[in-house]
């Protein structure tokens, strides 16, 4: 299940279509001119490109939805499975 505590690394995924569903953040200006966070339940296709986004004005409501609506998928733990041997994990992008 994704909570407070792990929000950042866990999501749901449906190995059989490669989607995977996980919290992300954005922000927006309010009227007065402050920041604003933003929790997204987002979508993604294999490629990890978005598919659908749904917004919530806090992080709660946004891991109620998530969890409601995706935990029958896979629950995906990837900072425990880029440790696994053989992972390709972080350590694999081209970035590094």
């Amino acid at each position: 299940m994704v909570t407070t505590e792990n929000w950042t690394h866990c999501a749901y995924q449906q190995k059989s279509s490669g989607l995977l569903a996980r919290l992300t953040i954005g922000a927006e200006v309010d009227p007065q001119g402050q920041q604003v966070d933003i929790y997204y339940v987002t979508v993604l296709n294999g490629e990890h490109k978005e598919v659908s986004q749904n917004p919530f004005p806090n992080q709660s409501d946004a891991i109620d939805s998530l969890n409601s609506m995706f935990s029958h998928w896979e629950f995906v733990d990837q900072e425990t499975e880029a440790k696994k041997p053989n992972s390709e994990g972080c350590s694999s992008c081209q970035a590094h």
